[in-house]
């Protein structure tokens, strides 16, 4: 029963492998998958919508155009946050996470392809990633189903191939980890 254990980690341990380097990300901590409207920092910022100034910026997130997230280069360039709903002492929205360069990137094309399909305003997105204790959602990956216009609306073409990531020196480190294992058992 004893091998078995071991012949269990060491599968486990290679499956975990994989995973992590086929997305491509080494950080630690909770997995969160969570949804909310994507704003950019240079509009919370600001306080009002640099497109809509008569918005509040965190009162109404639905009004955010998605022209200033896509179109607009300085609010592009403050990178994206993920917005948290109003509690029940305040009617504004708050930063849940911010997105950083990556999620930002990931964020602005798949608000270009909503774009494309129609939307206009109020873009709202399902993610996970990783929570590492800051406020940057790390290895952040968007699911295809999103709302904007207050309506629901798949976009796929926003979709990036995270097992093309995985290397050749990963698969040698999966075989030699299984390889391990089996010889120890």
């Amino acid at each position: 029963m004893n091998k078995m254990l071991k012949l269990v980690f060491y599968i486990a341990t290679a499956f975990n492998l994989v995973n992590t380097q086929a997305s491509g990300c080494t950080t630690t901590g909770k997995v969160v998958t969570v949804s909310g409207f994507v704003m950019d920092n240079l509009c919370i910022d600001r306080g009002t919508l640099l497109d809509n100034p008569s918005v509040t910026t965190l009162l109404n997130p639905e009004m955010h155009s998605i022209h200033c997230l896509v179109d607009v280069k300085s609010c592009v360039d403050s990178e994206y946050t993920l917005l948290a709903p109003p509690n029940a002492t305040s009617k504004l929205y708050s930063v849940k996470y911010q997105l950083g360069k990556s999620g930002t990137t990931a964020a602005l094309k798949q608000a270009q392809s909503a774009r494309l399909k129609g939307a206009v305003k109020g873009y709202s997105a399902n993610v996970t990633g990783i929570d590492d204790g800051t406020m940057e959602l790390k290895c952040v990956v968007f699911n295809d189903n999103i709302k904007v216009d207050g309506k629901d609306m798949v976009v796929t073409e926003s979709k990036t191939n995270t097992a093309s990531a995985l290397h050749s020196n990963s698969v040698y480190q999966i075989v030699m980890i299984l390889l391990v294992g089996v010889f120890i058992v």
